[in-house]
């Protein structure tokens, strides 16, 4: 996850399975009012109701959330300021990558 684009993947034993993979303009920050809020917030808001609608939460154990930066701390505030039915019945675990992208999945679960 990176600001503007997340991969949502299930990890098994054998594979990675890319369930859906979300993309939207988010503008740099800016003096005074700015839209930059406004369109992290819808994209939070993207992500969170496709792991709501992709994570069969009975079959997943634990949820990742890697990104570089303060992406990670900001979904997760995000998340907990939202509350979703979901949020008490899995585990989560925030990690470090280099960016958004898929291969970057291999470096977090190394670390």
């Amino acid at each position: 996850m990176e600001e503007g684009l997340a991969n949502l993947c299930l990890l098994s034993n054998s594979n990675t399975l890319l369930l859906n993979r979300i993309e939207q303009q988010v503008p740099r920050k800016r003096r005074g009012p700015s839209q930059h809020d406004k369109s992290l917030e819808k994209f939070f808001t993207k992500c969170m109701h496709s792991i709501t609608n992709h994570i069969k939460f009975d079959v997943v154990k634990c949820l990742i959330i890697a990104s570089p930066g303060f992406v990670k701390e900001a979904f997760l505030n995000f998340l907990t300021e939202k509350s979703p039915p979901w949020l008490n019945s899995i585990k989560i675990v925030t990690g470090h990558s280099s960016s958004g992208e898929k291969y970057a999945l291999r470096e977090t679960l190394r670390s």
